[in-house]
Formats: structure tokens, sequence, C-alpha cells
């Protein structure tokens, strides 16, 4: 879908997969392209509204797992070359860019408990993660049944908000996910054949 390139020259690649399983249909991976594992996934489906709206319902986000070794080491290194952009972050702007290319006006991400590879595929393992931090950067609130709604597009801060330290990695970091979004929403354009 897209690739984008670190202060280091390392190369970070976006890819997706329609493989069907509990947590979705579609799967947006963010892999470290030197070595070719994965830094972070999400998966989630396509799906209306009550009222016939368009969303993205994710059933799972996930880093590396223990599938790397020093998979924690590696989102650490590929965060500070990507200026603070964490990959968990970019593999949620990549399925935004998915999302709203497809019609979606927003996205529906579950609180930690009740998130589906949370609940079925991790059964009586000590799981680590908790997300809803990271989703409540987006969606302060959930609803009554607890989800968190994320507008599309993804909300972010006016640049005179963040601390004049903080700007040159900020304008950095949104460089790469202006960059990927574009890139995907192109993919995505050439192979339905649209222009």
């Amino acid at each position: 879908l897209a690739e984008i390139t670190g202060k280091s020259g390392a190369k970070y690649v976006f890819e997706t997969s329609g493989a069907v399983t509990k947590e979705g249909v579609f799967r947006i991976i963010m892999i470290d392209g030197a070595s070719g594992c994965a830094l972070a996934i999400l998966a989630g489906i396509l799906a209306e509204n009550d009222d016939g709206t368009r969303v993205f319902y994710i059933g799972m986000l996930r880093g590396p797992g223990k599938g790397l070794a020093d998979g924690k080491d590696a989102v650490v290194r590929a965060t500070k070359d990507l200026s603070g952009l964490r990959p968990k972050q970019a593999v949620l702007h990549a399925a935004a860019a998915f999302a709203a290319w497809c019609g979606a006006k927003e996205i529906i991400a579950p609180p930690s408990e009740k998130e589906i590879a949370m609940k079925n595929l991790l059964k009586g393992h000590k799981v680590l993660a908790n997300h809803d931090s990271f989703w409540q950067e987006f969606a302060p609130v959930t609803d009554a049944s607890g989800l968190y709604h994320l507008p599309l597009p993804l909300p972010r801060r006016d640049e005179s908000e963040v601390q004049q330290k903080r700007r040159k990695d900020w304008r950095a970091r949104y460089a790469h996910i202006d960059g990927f979004s574009a890139s995907i929403k192109s993919a995505l354009d050439a192979l339905s054949g649209e222009k």
C-alpha cells in the first residue's frame, strides 16, 4: 500500500491482507523493511450502522508480539526513527485512509476488555496491552456500550497547540502520515481502476 523512510534511511512498509479471521476481514500491517517483521497490525471490518452510514470496526490492534525477540526495542527504534510516530499510531492512520477511501465516516474501537483478539485468541494468556488510553487520544469518551467513536478524518492538534520545541517532530510525523495516507489512496485507486 505504501512505504515511508525514517531519519536513518530505514524503510517501513504498509501492507494489507484480506484473510477472514475472527478479528476482521481487513488487516493493515506495518513492517520493518530491513527485518521483514511486523511492528503493528490492525484488523477490522467495514459495516453499516443502523442509520446506513459506513463504519470501520476494529477487532484487533497489536504490536510485534512474541514472534519478534526484540519487539519492544524494534518499536522504540522505529518510533524514534519516525520522529515519534508509533507503529500502532501509524497503522491506525493507515486504516483511517483505507476506511475513508471505502466511504466510512468513522472508526469504532472497542475498549481493551471487549477487543475480539483479547477475548478469543488470547484466552489463558497474560495480556499486557491496554488500548483504552490510545483510543482516548482520538475520542476522549465512549458511547453507552463502551465503544470509542473515532471520526474520519482522525482529529489532530493544531500546530499552535504543540510545544515550540516539539513542533519539528510534530511536522515530520504528520508529513509521514499525510504521505502514506496519500499513497494508500493512490494504491487503492489503482487497484480499483479509478483515477
